[in-house]
């Protein structure tokens, strides 16, 4: 019988790479995408595993991707989406180009790895987690592109959780907090690897916050109940 098979976009990062450390490690297939091609060939090295050099903003690239795992591994039972970027300027600095690069590389990304990975989970089901920030839901200074791109992407994961629930498709997000540490990192690693799993009962449509403070993981729709 194959591996659970999962794609993680955005694989080098930190969380990305965190990610994929842990999934490797528990003996899963995983393919590897992100533009820097250096870089994710020394991590699929270093993990014995697959990658896939591509521009997530692009819907074909993204598409060739989620056949390419296919392709591979023969199943594809989860996707993340690690893709962030933020930019802090306040909205009367901001000019027209970094709206919209703000604008597709977190909420364009989004929306293509989410269009791609449930055309392929549709007769068998799946699991996808898409990656926001606290600045979606926690006031801050200079962030109205990112912001209205973050909070972009808890929509589109509440929707489409409605959407594909009765393909058996769980779609979640997780929102790290503004301070990035070690810790963080590790627990949103690890409900993200939860969320992909048989570890959670079926939990869709729910935004996971992760607190800076003590790495705990909250459900931000169940006033910050603390669920790992």
């Amino acid at each position: 019988m194959s591996k659970p098979a999962f794609i993680i976009f955005g694989a080098y990062g930190n969380l990305g790479s965190t990610l994929a450390k842990n999934l490797c490690e528990k003996g899963n297939d995983v393919l590897l995408v992100g533009r820097q091609t250096q870089k994710l060939a020394l991590m699929a090295d270093s993990l014995s595993t697959h990658f896939y050099s591509a521009d997530c903003t692009d819907f074909n690239q993204v598409s060739d991707c989620v056949d390419i795992a296919i392709d591979h591994f023969g199943r594809l039972d989860g996707v993340v989406h690690c893709i962030s970027s933020n930019l802090s300027k306040p909205a009367h600095l901001t000019i027209e180009r970094e709206w919209f690069q703000t604008i597709n590389t977190n909420l364009t990304s989004a929306f293509a790895c989410l269009k791609y990975s449930v055309q392929a989970m549709r007769d068998n089901g799946g699991s996808i987690v898409l990656t926001s920030s606290a600045a979606a839901s926690v006031p801050m200074p200079n962030h109205e592109a990112s912001s209205a791109a973050k909070l972009g992407i808890i929509g589109l994961t509440r929707s489409a959780a409605s959407t594909y629930a009765r393909h058996r498709i769980k779609i979640n997000a997780v929102t790290p907090g503004p301070v990035e540490s070690s810790s963080t990192t590790s627990t949103a690693a690890e409900t993200i690897v939860s969320l992909l799993t048989e570890q959670t009962p079926w939990i869709s449509g729910h935004i996971f916050g992760v607190d800076a403070s003590d790495a705990k993981t909250y459900d931000v729709s169940q006033k910050r109940q603390y669920l790992f």
